[in-house]
């Protein structure tokens, strides 16, 4: 070890290993098309204070990059807060007349999950025992106000509203 690196200050070994890293970020980012990182740290008496992660999508031929954060973890301006409300994992699938949106609510009743429209803008709410989820979904299309379908299973919600008659060509 050299006496920069003893010193705490980055070495050429330092570098080598975060390049390493980072190229087997994008090497799985193209091999799966997608990259999740999370985590989360506990409170007082090991109790889950936090919960933070992220997921990076290439997207496909209709849709570019995305980026995603989750979790309870929000960037303030004297650094991260912990909010009260998790943000749940969301996939939107469009397809040729519906618009389907699966979220992981893990804990939550499915009575207690709470969808509501507004234009192309969905907003999700839902209670477990020890947490609350919140999360702002925009469409890609707008739909209809009543969905179609709607199913939990495992903590995995899943809804499908049919397109609007203006949206479907």
């Amino acid at each position: 070890m050299s006496e920069e690196e003893k010193k705490g200050k980055p070495g050429l070994g330092n570098f080598l290993e975060g390049l390493n890293n980072f190229v087997d970020i994008v090497v799985k980012l193209q091999e799966t098309g997608e990259i999740l990182r999370e985590g989360e740290f506990k409170g007082k008496e090991g109790e889950v204070s936090g919960v933070y992660g992220v997921r990076i999508k290439t997207g496909g031929p209709d849709r570019g990059p995305s980026y995603e954060p989750f979790g309870n973890v929000k960037k303030g301006s004297n650094g991260p807060l912990v909010a009260d409300e998790r943000e749940p994992l969301v996939d939107v699938f469009n397809e040729k007349d519906a618009v389907t949106i699966v979220a992981e609510i893990p804990g939550a009743a499915e009575e207690s999950i709470d969808v509501s429209i507004d234009g192309c803008t969905l907003r999700l709410r839902a209670k477990a025992r020890d947490r609350k989820y919140y999360k702002e979904v925009t469409l890609p299309t707008a739909v209809e106000d009543m969905p179609r379908e709607r199913s939990y299973l495992n903590g995995m919600f899943s809804i499908v509203f049919d397109k609007a008659k203006s949206a479907v060509a």
